[in-house]
């Protein structure tokens, strides 16, 4: 027998829709309101990440930071001086995105790779203005920026 994990996604313009495991091994299925198989999500699925909650409240930093594992958006105030955030290991964390987003009006937000890893080839990406957002994303082997 699968083990049913349930996913339900549900916002003003559309149904509910549940993603469940089907009888078929280490397949996604996604069910209709009636609970009908309405397509497949994806196949051969060999693992996934469960208990994993990223905190949707943005978190403001105002020193340098790691960004964390169970945090997504980052609005980063640098009156007091400029902020170094660095990323975690691309290859920990395949598909993970961040974004970061400088809210002051003085001093430089720095988004550093870890180690060697770079950001669209280079090892950090400054955000050098009030406002100015940035969106990145692993690939597992380094950093893209996607917004």
């Amino acid at each position: 027998m699968a083990t049913k994990q349930v996913i339900s996604f549900n916002d003003s313009s559309t149904p509910v829709i549940v993603a469940d495991t089907n009888a078929s091994a280490n397949t996604l299925v996604m069910r209709d309101s009636s609970k009908n198989v309405a397509g497949n999500l994806q196949t051969n699925v060999t693992t996934a990440t469960t208990n994993t909650f990223i905190n949707p409240v943005p978190v403001i930093q105002t020193g340098n930071f790691s960004a964390a594992v169970d945090t997504d958006m980052y609005e980063c105030d640098a009156t007091g001086g400029a902020i170094a955030a660095t990323l975690p290991a691309a290859a920990s964390c395949p598909g993970r995105e961040y974004t970061f987003i400088r809210i002051s009006a003085s001093n430089n937000v720095t988004v550093t790779g870890n180690g060697a890893e770079t950001i669209d080839g280079a090892n950090t990406y400054v955000l050098s203005a009030q406002w100015q957002t940035v969106r990145i994303r692993s690939n597992g082997t380094s950093w893209r920026r996607v917004a």
